[in-house]
């Protein structure tokens, strides 16, 4: 028997490549980020690659490639993974408040 179910309103973080490229080239203000901080994690489980157009990122699945294509979704318990940009926003919407 097929059920369904829908999926629970969570609210999630999301950078775009642009906005990560910025934190990646101010890397060594670093220096200055506690090591709980949400940027601190998310710069240790990603570099460049092909030239500084896309990242490498660690992720649950395994090492994922981020382009201008993406975005870096950080999701509930701080997992972070690129997501398509159309498939972004045809699934979350975004907050007014920004």
């Amino acid at each position: 028997m097929i059920r369904k179910a829908r999926k629970k309103p969570v609210e999630i973080e999301y950078m775009t490549f642009d906005e990560l490229h910025e934190l990646f080239a101010t890397r060594p203000a670093r220096k200055h980020l506690k090591k709980e901080d949400i940027y601190s994690k998310i710069l240790d489980k990603m570099y460049y690659t092909d030239n500084f157009q896309a990242f490498l990122i660690d992720t649950l699945e395994g090492t994922m490639k981020m382009t201008n294509k993406d975005v870096l979704i950080i999701g509930v318990r701080g997992e972070i993974y690129p997501c398509k940009i159309d498939i972004f926003y045809e699934t979350y919407e975004i907050n007014k408040e920004e």
